[in-house]
């Protein structure tokens, strides 16, 4: 069955596609429409689920993404994290998962006070943006300010909170657990992708 046909069975029976979309600002992203409308000139008219919004997509750009796909990605949403010891076992986890959303991931280990884990998006041109869109880090030890110099110096007083992240959606605070810093900062990040946009 080809892509018109797959899209016009979709419309009748009001069936969500997953699809590889080779236009648009992000050619090969993947992502859920529900199909609405075949339009002239070769063209359809569909809701993108993560947007929300309805869009138009050009059929001859579109490939219908097989089961197998579907079903890598339905098991990835479904990922709860339950238990990391650090912040460099959630990059080697978590590295290819995010960079499969379109993410840049860079991991930090020699930080002075800890490390953290960042996910970069990029300009239209590729280009890496130069702050990171979402961070998750440790920091062990209390930082304070010098009253004459305003400068930030180490303290031997351990955090009781260590762990903080900002999620790419807006999502951000300090947390004692681990893990459920990382399941709202993948949340997040999901939420965000550069792929799905």
């Amino acid at each position: 069955m080809d892509v018109s046909e797959n899209i016009k069975g979709a419309i009748e029976c009001d069936e969500v596609l997953t699809i590889k979309y080779n236009g648009g600002s992000k050619p090969g992203s993947v992502r859920q429409v529900l199909p609405l409308q075949i339009l002239e000139d070769g063209k359809v008219r569909a809701k993108c689920l993560v947007t929300n919004r309805a869009k138009v997509f050009l059929i001859d750009k579109i490939e219908i993404v097989d089961h197998e796909l579907r079903n890598s990605e339905q098991s990835w949403e479904n990922t709860k994290v339950k238990f990391y010891s650090n912040i460099e076992e959630v990059y080697f986890e978590f590295k290819n998962k995010l960079e499969a959303l379109g993410w840049h991931v860079v991991y930090e280990n020699e930080l002075e006070n800890g490390n953290a884990l960042h996910v970069y998006d990029r300009f239209k041109n590729g280009n890496l943006k130069k702050s990171p869109a979402g961070t998750l880090s440790f920091s062990e030890y209390v930082i304070e300010y010098d009253n004459e110099t305003g400068k930030p110096y180490l303290t031997s007083k351990k955090r009781k909170i260590p762990y903080s992240f900002n999620a790419p959606n807006g999502d951000g605070t300090r947390l004692s657990s681990l893990a459920k810093c990382v399941d709202r900062f993948i949340a997040g990040a999901i939420e965000e992708a550069p792929n799905n946009k």
